[in-house]
């Protein structure tokens, strides 16, 4: 996210290159809590 929030300042990325890149990291983070849960574990986020 970012290396998306730089390009977008620097006019190389626009806004529907931000939304998908939230998107893309919303979904990665929700896998991984419902993987945690149902593995009883404690999730491992990215930053």
């Amino acid at each position: 996210m970012e290396t998306v929030g730089k390009r977008f300042e620097q006019g190389e990325y626009f806004l529907p290159h931000l939304m998908m890149a939230g998107e893309i990291a919303c979904t990665e983070a929700a896998r991984e809590g419902i993987t945690a849960f149902l593995e009883k574990r404690r999730p491992e986020f990215k930053k």
